[in-house]
């Protein structure tokens, strides 16, 4: 016991991985709890105008790095005396861009919040300057990633929905809680940790400021091939809410945000290995980074296949019990959201080989082929079906992302793809034998 408990909180990738499950646990337990208060509160039709408030600045954040977060991370672990200058370009362009995005957002709003009252457009267009603190934020997370801080890197995490949670509470206890007040305390709860993790920044990796323009171009380098694929990452994970988001009414609108936030359960334990495999493999040998990945991938799929099972045992009950009968609709569309998150997640352990190999163009290929799938067939389904045509087209876009994935690695790099079924077999034995032990 002394022995796993030093293995924790040490700084390895045992430590790191177990460290971020547990930040993982305590940020979806908040996130569920806060959604648990909104909903009882604002019922199903307050709860789809909170996430009419709060998608397009969350999703223009991702839109808007340009590569900049991955790029921060290869370049600081590739040669650690640039880390200074990188850092300082990281953030002067961070900042740049965010402005960029918070003016397109604020254009962008009442094009995209169609089905939004028009009452709510001022108030939607005054949030789009969070983009700035997303952009911000999303780099600086990058920072303590590439230093291997992540302890730091999980209090930060954590801490935004424990003080989301706690505003919501707060709020609904004094009588002023509503969809606009909701939405501040979304998009403000991250600012304590931004302001706590520049000041780290400053004060530790002491940024390069005279020598940023030389490091911008080397992040540009990367970056650009990277962006790619980390534009279509954000669209493939928020594209559905911003397309949908001028299908729905806004009570199908919350029906389909409860349904989704509670189907992510599943993903805490593989974005906790994502965060940690990609520093931890880049710079290695293929070999070495496919058996990381391989084990990676079984440890993934058996964890979510043990969490996905509960989930489907209890979940759909847990809607109208938990967020009330204003919900009872949501149950299909949870189960369909549920096996798409668990293929959703295997795809993001096993991408992170193609980074940690200099290959992100491999991931523009891999999002790529799921956007393809998903637009069309949210705009084919979602009208029709409703939040179940949605989760519909999201569970086919997985499946196709997943069998790109796998040709990437078979076809293009000419390896083996990771044996994920025989790897998680392995864990399940490590498991058992430790347990006996």
């Amino acid at each position: 016991m002394v022995g796993y408990l030093s293995r924790w909180q040490g700084t390895g990738a045992f430590a790191a991985v177990s460290q971020g499950m547990a930040a993982n646990m305590l940020t979806a337990a908040a996130t569920v709890l806060s959604g648990i208060v909104t909903a009882r509160y604002l019922g199903a039709a307050g709860r789809g105008e909170l996430a009419a408030l709060t998608t397009l600045p969350a999703f223009v954040s991702f839109v808007v790095t340009f590569g900049l977060p991955s790029s921060v991370v290869y370049h600081a672990r590739r040669d650690a005396e640039k880390g200074a200058a990188v850092t300082a370009a990281a953030l002067i362009l961070a900042l740049a861009a965010g402005a960029i995005g918070a003016t397109g957002a604020y254009v962008a709003v009442p094009f995209v919040l169609t089905e939004l009252a028009p009452e709510w457009l001022p108030a939607a267009r005054a949030l789009a300057v969070c983009v700035v603190l997303g952009s911000l934020s999303n780099v600086s997370m990058a920072v303590l990633q590439a230093q291997q801080r992540f302890i730091a890197f999980n209090y930060v995490r954590v801490a935004q929905p424990i003080l989301q949670l706690l505003g919501t509470l707060l709020l609904g206890a004094a009588g002023w809680l509503t969809p606009l007040t909701a939405a501040l305390v979304v998009l403000l709860a991250g600012v304590p940790g931004i302001v706590w993790t520049c000041g780290w920044i400053v004060a530790r990796v002491r940024p390069a400021w005279a020598h940023w323009r030389a490091a911008a171009r080397e992040l540009s380098s990367y970056g650009a091939r990277a962006y790619s694929a980390e534009l279509l990452s954000a669209l493939a994970a928020q594209v559905d809410r911003v397309i949908v988001v001028g299908i729905f009414a806004p009570a199908v609108m919350g029906m389909y945000v409860v349904a989704l936030s509670l189907s992510r359960l599943v993903t805490m334990f593989p974005s906790a290995i994502a965060t940690v495999l990609f520093p931890k493999a880049s710079g290695r040998s293929q070999d070495d980074v496919l058996e990381l990945t391989t084990r990676a991938s079984g440890a993934t799929l058996l964890v979510m296949g043990a969490t996905a099972l509960v989930l489907v045992a209890l979940g759909p009950e847990l809607l109208t019990l938990v967020y009330g009968a204003d919900f009872e609709g949501a149950k299909v569309a949870f189960l369909l959201l549920l096996a798409e998150a668990v293929l959703t997640s295997l795809v993001q352990v096993q991408s992170q080989a193609f980074m940690a190999l200099n290959r992100p163009g491999l991931i523009t290929w891999q999002y790529g082929v799921g956007v393809a799938v998903a637009v069309p067939l949210l705009f084919l389904l979602a009208p029709q079906w409703g939040a179940e045509g949605a989760a519909a087209a999201l569970l086919l876009a997985s499946v196709a992302r997943l069998a790109c994935t796998h040709w990437c690695f078979t076809r293009v790099l000419g390896i083996e793809a990771p044996r994920m079924f025989a790897s998680s077999v392995t864990v399940l034995r490590t498991v058992l034998a430790a347990a006996r032990r």
